[in-house]
């Protein structure tokens, strides 16, 4: 793709792209989410979208409809203030949580150095999410910074059996944002565990009817809660010792008769 001059001119952190510069769209989305190259979040826009304003239009009803999002609303594709341009650290978590999902993402947002080769800069680019050098276990995501808004952090971290996201917005500095995030972390360790059942598991309610499950499901919880399960219209419902944590669809399969003696 070629990069405009309108790219070129983005005020803030950029991986100093050169107007009429041909780059892979991969490379540019490297430059933005390991060293959050402004520049290439516009040059990606007008790309995907013809200009930053139809790429917002598009991320706002992509975010609605495909992730389930409903308090953010975008304005550009690299998050300098707009009085416009704002979410909240739910929604964050819902996005990041969806976008882990895509192979090509997690590989990017977790990479800690990349050679970077362009006509206006030859460099090594260092991941701006401090933690993601420093610890195996910290898989993305991303940082930023407008004064408006403050530091913020978007952090994936993985255990054995878990995957965790922090989100931290509007922290004073910048070692704010890491401390913080850290306890979060932590917490979130040393707080709860996830239960991954899959498809097609049997479960069987009071009357000896018997079902099944229809999609593999995974359920967080509290290291110390009593996890029950019940079948109720058609549905696997889950309780920890307060209230229902997860409801998944199950299909009958047959009555268990009793075996003769």
């Amino acid at each position: 793709m070629t990069v405009s001059e309108e790219a070129v001119d983005v005020v803030g952190t950029s991986v100093f792209l050169l107007e009429d510069e041909e780059m892979a769209l991969k490379q540019l989305v490297q430059g933005l989410l390991i060293n959050s190259g402004n520049d290439a979040g516009t040059a990606i826009a007008e790309h995907m979208a013809g200009s930053e304003e139809a790429f917002a239009e598009d991320m706002n009803t992509f975010v609605k409809e495909k992730i389930g999002v409903n308090d953010s609303h975008f304005t550009n594709p690299h998050g300098l203030y707009d009085d416009d341009h704002y979410t909240t650290a739910s929604d964050m978590a819902e996005i990041t949580r969806y976008a882990m999902q895509n192979e090509t993402f997690r590989d990017i947002v977790a990479t800690e150095e990349l050679d970077w080769e362009g006509e206006g800069w030859e460099t090594t680019l260092y991941n701006h999410h401090q933690l993601v050098r420093d610890h195996e276990e910290v898989t993305g995501v991303k940082n930023g910074f407008v004064s408006q808004s403050g530091f913020t952090l978007v952090t994936t971290y993985e255990t054995e059996e878990d995957e965790l996201i922090a989100v931290n917005l509007n922290a004073p500095t910048n070692a704010d944002i890491y401390n913080d995030t850290k306890r979060l972390l932590e917490y979130g360790v040393n707080t709860f565990d996830t239960k991954t059942m899959e498809e097609g598991r049997h479960f069987e309610d009071l009357n000896g009817k018997e079902y099944i499950l229809e999609r593999a499901t995974s359920v967080t919880y509290e290291k110390d809660a009593d996890l029950q399960f019940d079948i109720r219209n058609g549905a696997l419902i889950i309780e920890d010792d307060d209230h229902i944590i997860r409801s998944e669809p199950v299909s009958y399969t047959h009555l268990t008769l009793p075996r003769r003696g």
